[in-house]
């Protein structure tokens, strides 16, 4: 095996201060050249061409869109904003390269060092922050046509609204559309998000408190439109859609093609064409056949 001379002089600049963190910068954009898959990347790519105030502007909306996707993770039940992240969290994205087109970010990994402080509590480790950055692309719209994650993104908690109206506003003000795709230590995951979706969902997310009631359907789990992170449900009273909530993602594929009992969150928002707009969010779900499961609670 070839050693990585890189990330061995990574473990050596760890301090505080601008030639630190320029020199972390540098050995991690020559790690990336000559061992591109030695550590997780976000590629972003745009487009139109970038200008530096347009790159920046992108690269801090996903800098703090991630920091707020890790930090829901750590307090799911706490409304979070950007005044909730710190200096450190919009630094776990390295940038690598700036092209004409194209920003690399290179995510934290952990440096094992007999002498290394344990991280503070409050600190996003290596693995939360790629989590994070893995949670977003599977939030954004898979295509330039996915409406099921458009709808599904109105579903979310508030932190996560606030986190991907970071980078809806960056490029509804560059007037940009990108494509992100994620290399990461549990494999390829990608996203787009289009100048016409980030409009759309632009208009939406200002109405950030909605009124939200608990309530139950019945129905079959499509296996077509229940992917990522969004479920579908086919009823013969109308079918829903939205998101799903993190505890119960393991258990939706065990339940796919199958008629279940679902426990949602239903949210409406003053936005859409009749004045207002209804987002679910799945909470609980359980087979609706007594014999196989009880219903959620």
């Amino acid at each position: 095996m070839v050693s990585n001379p890189f990330r061995l002089a990574l473990k050596h600049h760890q301090g505080e201060g601008f030639t630190e963190e320029l020199l972390r910068s540098s050995l991690l954009a020559a790690e990336a050249h000559y061992f591109p898959h030695a550590s997780p990347r976000l590629t972003v790519a745009a487009d139109d061409p970038l200008t530096a105030h347009t790159s920046a502007a992108i690269a801090l909306a996903l800098a703090s869109a991630t920091a707020l996707f890790g930090r829901h993770r750590l307090e799911p039940g706490k409304r979070l904003s950007l005044r909730h992240i710190s200096v450190c969290d919009l630094k776990a994205l390295v940038p690598l390269a700036f092209t004409s087109h194209t920003l690399v970010f290179g995510l934290p990994t952990q440096v094992p060092d007999a002498n290394d402080e344990p991280l503070d509590d409050t600190e996003l480790s290596p693995s939360q922050v790629e989590q994070a950055a893995r949670e977003l692309c599977q939030t954004l719209p898979s295509s330039h046509s996915d409406d099921l994650a458009i709808d599904a993104i109105l579903s979310l908690p508030f932190s996560q609204r606030v986190a991907i109206g970071q980078v809806v506003n960056a490029l509804a003000e560059t007037n940009r559309s990108l494509t992100l795709e994620l290399r990461g230590t549990v494999g390829p995951e990608s996203s787009v998000l289009s100048y016409e979706q980030a409009e759309l969902l632009h208009t939406c997310l200002l109405d950030l408190n909605r009124h939200t009631e608990i309530v139950t359907a019945t129905g079959i789990l499509d296996d077509r439109r229940t992917v990522r992170r969004n479920f579908y449900l086919e009823r013969p009273d109308g079918d829903i859609h939205g998101s799903v909530d993190e505890p119960i993602l393991a258990q939706l594929p065990a339940l796919i093609r199958q008629r279940v009992t679902v426990r949602l969150e239903q949210s409406m928002s003053a936005s859409g064409s009749d004045g207002f707009r209804i987002a679910y969010r799945l909470l609980a779900v359980g087979s609706a056949d007594p014999e196989l499961e009880s219903p959620p609670r």
